[in-house]
């Protein structure tokens, strides 16, 4: 027990020789398997496997035992034997992890009809985080020929309660939506649809031709259309930020239509619904002369998500923004600052939430095997250095407990996306404007800190490495992430084609540029 202790608290060297010395004083099976899971997260699978086996030896019906005799084996590259240790451990537990496992296993030897068996057989079983995570990472490399009711609700449950982050789920919900749409089947009424325009940006050409379309006719057919399809394609439209393109005079009757939406706000008078949700496919509601009035109005309820996006939550974050506290002065980071004032990126909607808390500690001590966490606090003071609009933030804060977590940016708009997000998810964390480089001068220190795409920017990158390492505690952690110049070569030649055809930056030459690389290089737009 007093193993076990030390291995959820990250003090895996005390946890080895608390079992080493369990096993002198009484060699249980369970004790060998707890030494075999610690050992196997360490890295050291020959260890691993013959503690597995000496536990299997007094106890073959051990599930625990079978268990990590089929981790460690398929870790070793035995995957039939891995399987006959699962499916042992299945028969005598049929507990969601071993069927997920199983899932897993039948899914990389190619048998995906057995692999989804098994897969509904774990959630059955329960529905914990490893079993949603198999199906998120099984599901986004499916495809499918046929359209599967259980599968759809599943995948609507998946993107409803954060199973993954959504552009996992994407994919595949975009395959069953395509199969009804090829069978000619009312594509408006389609809830999965529904749920993937309100959740994150599409990225399925196919799709997004449709969806293009289907917003073109809003302005030539306005007549009996339905609402709450209209309005989740608006909220799409919100989401990717109006990117859809347009033919030349579309614009302008979407113009025509705000003005006259401009004018009945300021005249009190009716605003036809199908008008206002035309609008907000082709520009964000809180943009209109006077459209505070549409919050007091009375308006079909389809409409009421639309204004929460683009009017009141918006409307919250500026002031959010204001009220934010400055921790330093950030004199010298206008480019910076002034790309993400304007354009708050990633626009998320929902976040991985599949997961649940775990101390630091103990993550760190099973995911390194050279970590020990004896000098990390079990509750760290925690900072996230350059928490952009906060997905990311909002995580790992509800991963790991923590005793405080502050949040910075340069961007107050960033962050008053992030602060409404923590706000809406519950979570607890203290969002303040500052530089990085003058954060030494706060005095502040931490013994956890997160820094995410942010140092690449500096003209001195380890200018940024130095300070935040001045703001770390002794026997704290700190995690930096850059961006990839082999992951960024697609984003590389896309930029040279749009500096080559001279497209303005501006949201039609965006726009513009987006549909020539979509039609002349797909497989590069494909990744873009």
């Amino acid at each position: 027990n007093l193993g076990l202790a030390q291995k959820a608290r990250g003090r895996v060297k005390e946890a080895e020789a608390s079992f080493r010395r369990a096993l002198l004083l009484s060699p249980q099976p369970e004790t060998h398997a707890n030494l075999g899971h610690l050992l196997l997260d360490r890295g050291r699978l020959a260890e691993a496997l013959a503690g597995f086996r000496a536990a299997v030896a007094r106890n073959p019906n051990l599930a625990a035992g079978q268990v990590g005799l089929g981790e460690v084996l398929w870790k070793l590259g035995r995957p039939a034997e891995a399987e006959a240790a699962l499916e042992k451990a299945a028969q005598q537990e049929p507990v969601s992890e071993t069927l997920a496992n199983l899932a897993l296993l039948a899914f990389a030897r190619g048998d995906a009809g057995a692999a989804l068996a098994r897969l509904r057989q774990a959630l059955a079983a329960g529905e914990t985080p490893r079993a949603k995570a198999i199906f998120a990472a099984m599901l986004c490399r499916m495809r499918w020929d046929r359209d599967d009711a259980q599968m759809r609700a599943l995948l609507e449950r998946a993107l409803r309660e954060g199973w993954a982050r959504p552009a996992m789920l994407l994919p595949p919900a975009a395959d069953l939506v395509k199969l009804r749409l090829r069978e000619g089947k009312p594509i408006e009424s389609d809830a999965l649809l529904h749920l993937m325009l309100v959740t994150a940006p599409n990225c399925d050409r196919e799709l997004e031709a449709m969806l293009t379309a289907m917003r073109r006719q809003l302005l030539a057919q306005p007549e009996n259309r339905d609402l709450v399809f209209t309005a989740a394609l608006a909220q799409q439209c919100f989401i990717n930020e109006y990117v859809f393109a347009e033919e030349p005079d579309e614009r302008d009757k979407a113009e025509v239509l705000a003005r006259g939406i401009e004018k009945a706000l300021a005249e009190d008078d009716v605003v036809p619904a199908i008008a206002l949700l035309t609008v907000a496919c082709y520009r964000p509601l809180h943009t209109l002369e006077g459209a505070d009035k549409l919050l007091h109005k009375a308006l079909p309820d389809p409409l009421e998500p639309v204004l929460q996006q683009q009017l009141a939550e918006p409307m919250a974050e500026r002031g959010l923004a204001e009220s934010l506290p400055a921790l330093t002065d950030i004199a010298g980071n206008e480019m910076v600052r002034a790309q993400y004032e304007e354009n708050p990126y990633p626009r998320w909607v929902r976040m991985d939430t599949s997961e649940l808390p775990v101390p630091l500690a103990q993550y760190l001590g099973k995911r390194f095997s050279t970590f020990d966490a004896a000098g990390l606090p079990l509750l760290p003071d925690m900072l996230f250095a350059g928490c952009g609009t906060g997905r990311f933030t909002l995580e790992l804060a509800r991963r790991y407990p923590a005793q405080s977590r502050l949040a910075i940016d340069l961007s107050r708009a960033a962050l008053a996306y992030a602060a409404r997000k923590a706000a809406e998810a519950g979570t607890v964390v203290d969002f303040a404007q500052a530089d990085i480089l003058r954060l030494p001068e706060t005095k502040k220190r931490f013994s956890m800190i997160e820094c995410s795409g942010v140092l690449h920017h500096m003209a001195d990158p380890f200018m940024g490495w130095r300070a935040l390492a001045a703001c770390l505690l002794p026997g704290g952690v700190m995690r930096v992430s850059l961006y990839s110049a082999l992951g960024r070569e697609p984003m590389r030649e896309a930029r040279d084609c749009v500096r080559r055809e001279g497209f303005a930056a501006t949201p039609e030459g965006i726009r513009a540029a987006r549909q020539r690389l979509i039609a002349e290089k797909p497989a590069e737009a494909a990744q873009l």
